[in-house]
């Protein structure tokens, strides 16, 4: 019966609300960065929306890494516009994603969104370095493709993939995105 109970509580929906949004812009982990924070949230609906579904796409991409091995960092999206098909089967030639819950619809996803993967600025003259303003690089994903799933907890996730830089193999740091979508 412990099982059950950490069940219900991993089922707990996060509903991205104004709520959720006026505290992405709150003082935490973004302010280091000088840009807001990661949004946090997910979603156990049976039949979502597409706009629930994109949601979940904004929350799973935005992930704030620590300092440790690597350089701390901040992964943040703006101008995320995806579209989703009409639910279909899944189909093990295609949708092979780990814990995907073989038994439930999939969604496909194609459209567009900008990347920012934001440094912490350093101070002083390091070459190429981040700094204050301009400390984040910028991906663009232009006709991405993918699924929206629920894994076998019920969780939703929308994997897209390719994501082309605009910037091909140089470094070039942008100021840290402002719009919150």
């Amino acid at each position: 019966m412990k099982f059950a109970g950490w069940v219900l509580a991993a089922a707990v929906i996060c509903v991205a609300s104004t709520a959720a949004q006026t505290a992405g812009s709150a003082p935490g982990k973004g302010a280091a960065f000088g840009t807001r924070n990661t949004r946090d949230c997910s979603l156990n609906a049976a039949s979502p929306t597409g706009a629930q579904l994109q949601q979940v796409f904004i929350c799973e991409t935005e992930v704030y890494t620590p300092p440790g091995s690597s350089r701390a960092s901040l992964d943040l999206v703006s101008n995320v516009a995806l579209q989703f098909s009409k639910a279909r089967p899944y189909n093990a030639n295609t949708d092979a994603y780990q814990s995907i819950d073989v038994t439930q619809p999939v969604f496909d996803v194609r459209g567009d969104y900008v990347g920012w993967t934001c440094f912490v600025p350093v101070s002083g003259n390091y070459g190429n370095a981040p700094v204050a303003g301009k400390n984040c690089w910028k991906s663009i994903g232009k006709g991405v493709h993918g699924i929206a799933f629920r894994d076998t907890f019920g969780t939703w996730h929308v994997k897209v993939c390719c994501t082309v830089s605009a910037d091909g193999s140089n470094i070039v740091y942008y100021p840290p995105p402002t719009n919150l979508f």
